[in-house]
């Protein structure tokens, strides 16, 4: 019987490090401080997995996908890597299935950031269009503003779609506060299927939550563009799932319009000027979707 090879500790918040024998598996963490922890529960584990928002699905290549984010303008720099920190961040490893395996939950904007979000995005496209129509060509590309208060510091807000499937058998989940040294359990709510407290509906919501870090670069912070681009394809599977097996309680309708605002967002994101002919109906149509896009 042999001793399997473990992988190596580094030092986390008041632990020392781990050094394992040589040829000991390697724990390098892409770029992202382990001590961030979980972007949800705010826990910090070893055992806490790296995600990519955006990354490449099927048979498509990587740098495909990385060429279309790059094309979209939505990160600061001319290059992107799927392994770059802006795309990366530590759910605890439960949450990291629940939302990749199976799709029962996304991580959206809340509906304050979103609306800055679409606002910033509308008035680029309208720019662009209207520069279209003056006879320029090629079109220009999207300029945003990336210290716009809504792209630097943005709040996000945990959508469950499956509730009961999240939390069966009437279980719950916790929030860590590094503030208090304590936990919050949150429950499914029996009459409105909020997270909330306790299963009583005049309970308190889970709250909105922001990423924080303290090791990141500017150009390195979690890109609200991108986990944005992960929640439009769970919202777009859950609402054609829907349309073929409506659930027994539909999501609350702040919810619903929630998913709503990012899957226009994300629509915004993808549109491209239309020739001077066009343009009056296009900028009507702000949601049409282009043949380019990533999804499943």
């Amino acid at each position: 019987m042999t001793c399997p090879q473990f992988a190596n500790l580094p030092p986390l918040l008041n632990n020392p490090g781990i050094q394992r024998s040589p040829g000991a598996v390697s724990s390098v963490c892409g770029g992202v401080d382990l001590s961030e922890g979980c972007l949800i529960t705010k826990t910090v584990r070893y055992t806490h997995q790296l995600i990519h928002w955006v990354n490449a699905v099927r048979n498509r290549s990587p740098r495909s996908v990385e060429r279309l984010i790059e094309d979209l303008r939505i990160i600061p720099s001319n290059r992107f890597s799927l392994d770059d920190p802006c795309n990366r961040v530590f759910l605890s490893s439960d949450l990291h299935a629940a939302l990749d395996l199976y799709g029962l939950f996304a991580v959206t904007a809340s509906a304050h950031t979103l609306d800055g979000l679409i606002t910033m995005i509308r008035q680029d496209n309208t720019r662009r269009q209207q520069a279209v129509d003056m006879g320029e060509v090629p079109a220009p590309r999207r300029m945003l503003n990336f210290s716009n208060s809504n792209f630097v510091d943005p709040e996000y807000e945990m959508v469950v779609l499956y509730p009961r499937h999240f939390l069966p058998d009437d279980g719950s989940f916790s929030i860590f506060s590094r503030q208090t040294r304590t936990y919050t359990r949150y429950f499914i709510s029996n009459a409105d299927h909020y997270l909330r407290e306790s299963h009583d509906p005049n309970s308190r919501r889970l709250p909105t939550f922001k990423h924080t870090s303290q090791s990141r670069t500017q150009m390195n912070q979690l890109n609200v563009f991108l986990v944005i681009l992960n929640a439009d394809l769970k919202f777009r599977n859950y609402l054609s799932t829907i349309q073929h097996h409506p659930p027994a309680t539909p999501l609350p309708n702040d919810v619903l319009v929630l998913i709503h605002k990012t899957t226009e967002l994300v629509d915004l994101i993808y549109w491209t000027p239309s020739p001077p002919a066009k343009s009056q109906r296009s900028m009507i149509q702000h949601s049409a979707i282009p043949k380019k896009r990533w999804n499943y």
